[in-house]
């Protein structure tokens, strides 16, 4: 029998904010230099073009459910650090959304996976390693491709450093 693995980032506690109307989540989209299920690794730097755009644009990726057309929130931050694609978002607690809240409340859903066309890559040993991305979504799901993908309820700054240091 094949043994289950999981490796999360080793943050401490952390305070969901919910005013009602929206819960602040962190996290990262993507963990640098980390072979995903589809075998594909994504270097640092491979979106450092695409979030400029964004940024010179004063657009962001969409928050996506599951990967469909389901809009179900806003990233308010997106940067690369030396461990991944670190994300900040708001999800919208509306009626609409009430079946992601009450997932994400519970622990249920806190995996992050990215949408993007492939820009740049080159492929070694079976392994596709992914230079340039341009990113158009990131999605809350249940199972990310990337296990290390994660992102945490929070009301409180985050001090990324320790995690950072770990890539």
């Amino acid at each position: 029998m094949r043994e289950y693995i999981t490796k999360l980032l080793p943050f401490e506690e952390f305070v969901t904010k919910k005013d009602g109307k929206s819960i602040t989540i962190c996290g990262y989209g993507n963990v640098f230099c980390a072979k995903d299920y589809h075998n594909d690794v994504i270097n640092r730097g491979a979106f450092k073009a695409t979030l400029a755009r964004h940024q010179a644009k004063g657009t962001m990726p969409a928050m996506l459910w599951e990967h469909r057309n389901r809009v179900c929130g806003k990233w308010i931050m997106a940067q690369e650090d030396n461990y991944g694609l670190k994300l900040e978002g708001v999800i919208d607690n509306t009626p609409a959304n009430a079946d992601i809240v009450k997932n994400v409340m519970n622990g249920e859903v806190n995996g992050l996976s990215i949408g993007f066309y492939l820009m740049k890559s080159h492929h070694l040993k079976g392994v596709r390693y992914i230079k340039e991305a341009e990113l158009i979504e990131c999605s809350l799901v249940k199972r990310p491709a990337n296990a290390h993908s994660r992102f945490f309820p929070t009301s409180h700054e985050i001090d990324y450093t320790d995690a950072a240091a770990m890539g």
